[in-house]
C-alpha cells in the first residue's frame, strides 16, 4: 500500500506537497475540506477506500481489497494492469481512530513503513503521510515522476468525501434541517464548514426547470453538515426570512473558542444580540454558549445560579470569567 513517490519537493495540483525530507523518508501532504472522522473511515473501510485509491488515468483496477484495520490486523491489495497482476499486503502496527494509522508494507524486503496522520481544524483536516525506508537505495528503487498520480489519486479522494459529507448525517438520522435562503445557500454552506468543526459542504443540486426564484441551472439546494447536523440549504427566493425562534446553540469550552466563534458570526456581516445570542449575515440566529455559563445557571446553589443569570441577562457576548465571578458571589 505504498503511496507514489516524488524524490525531490513538489507542489501536486490542489493542496498536496511530496516531498523527499531525507535519503529514506518521504513525506506527502495534504489538506481536505471535510471532518477528520471522514477522512479516516475513507482510509479504513475496504468499501470506501477502493473507490479512491487507483488513479483512473494509469489503466489499473483493485481487484480485491482486504482491510482488518486494528493493531496487529492486516490488509491486502490485488491490482490488475493488463494481463499482469500484483498483490501489496502489510500489517498494522498502530490506530488510533480519526488520528493516527501505522502499517509495514511487506510485499518486499525493501518495503517501507507508513504513518499517516490526521489533523483536524475547524471542519477541515490535514493529512501527512510519512514514508519510512530501510535505505537511500529502496527509497530511490520505488520510482519517481508520480506526484500527478497522487494528485490525481487525491483529487478522488476529495469527489468521495464530499458524497460521503453529504450523505453522514443520513447515517446517523433521518432527520434533516431545511434552511431557507434567498440565492445563497451555497455562500452560507461554505462559511458554516470553514467556520464550524465537523462541518462541511456536501452534494449542490441545481434546478431542472424554472421555478418562481430562479432559473434552470441556478443552485437550488445545497447539503451539508454544521457540527454534525445534517442540513439543506433551500434558495427559495426572498419570501421567507429565519427569525430567533429557531437558533443553534453551540457549546464553547473556553473564552477562546467563544471569541472565535462569535467574531467568525458577527465580523462576516453578522449581528450582535443579547446573552450570547447573534446573527448571521443571512439572519439565522446563533447562541455561542459557554458550557461554564451553562454549569451556572443550573447550580444547586439557587443564589449562585441567580447570580450567574443576572449577569448573562447583561452581556451581548459571554465573558466567562465574569460568569464564574458573580457566580462565586
Amino acid at each position: 500500500m505504498d503511496a507514489r513517490r516524488e524524490s525531490e519537493p513538489a507542489l501536486v495540483k490542489n493542496r498536496s506537497t511530496v516531498e523527499r525530507k531525507s535519503e529514506r523518508e518521504l513525506v506527502v501532504t495534504r489538506s481536505f475540506n471535510a471532518p477528520a472522522r471522514l477522512v479516516f473511515e475513507a482510509w479504513t473501510k475496504a468499501e470506501l477506500f477502493r473507490q479512491w485509491w487507483v488513479p483512473k488515468s494509469m489503466g489499473m483496477s483493485l481487484l480485491s481489497c482486504e482491510m482488518d484495520v486494528r493493531v496487529g490486523g492486516g490488509y491486502r491489495l490485488v491490482f490488475a494492469h493488463g494481463d499482469s497482476q500484483a498483490a501489496f499486503f502489510g500489517t498494522y502496527k498502530e490506530v488510533t481512530p480519526h488520528s493516527r494509522l501505522v502499517w509495514t508494507n511487506e510485499e518486499s524486503d525493501e518495503g517501507s513503513v507508513t504513518t499517516v496522520t490526521f489533523a483536524e481544524k475547524r471542519g477541515k483536516t490535514l493529512l501527512v503521510m510519512h514514508e519510512l525506508y530501510p535505505s537511500k537505495e529502496a527509497l530511490d528503487a520505488a520510482g519517481t515522476g508520480a506526484a500527478d498520480a497522487m494528485g490525481e489519486t487525491f483529487e478522488q479522494l476529495d469527489e468521495l468525501l464530499v458524497t460521503l459529507g453529504a450523505s453522514a448525517g443520513q447515517m446517523v438520522s433521518k432527520n434533516t434541517l431545511c434552511l431557507w435562503y434567498d440565492g445563497t445557500a451555497l455562500d452560507a454552506a461554505k462559511f458554516y464548514a470553514e467556520t464550524f468543526p465537523d462541518s462541511a459542504v456536501g452534494a449542490v443540486h441545481r434546478a431542472p426547470g424554472d421555478y418562481p426564484s430562479g432559473k434552470q441551472g441556478d443552485v437550488l439546494t445545497v447539503e451539508f453538515t454544521v457540527m454534525g447536523i445534517p442540513c439543506l440549504g433551500l434558495n427559495g427566493g426572498p419570501a421567507f426570512k429565519h427569525n430567533e425562534a429557531f437558533s443553534f446553540q453551540v457549546a464553547t469550552d473556553d473564552q477562546a473558542e467563544t471569541d472565535r466563534l462569535w467574531n467568525a458570526i458577527v465580523g462576516n456581516g453578522g449581528q450582535e444580540s443579547a446573552c450570547g445570542w447573534c446573527k448571521d449575515k443571512w439572519g439565522l440566529s446563533w447562541q455561542i454558549t459557554p458550557r461554564a455559563l451553562t454549569a451556572a445557571i443550573v447550580d444547586p446553589d439557587r443564589a449562585a445560579a441567580k447570580r450567574a443569570f443576572e449577569a448573562m441577562m447583561e452581556m451581548g457576548k459571554i465573558d466567562i470569567a465574569a460568569i464564574e465571578a458573580a457566580r462565586r458571589g
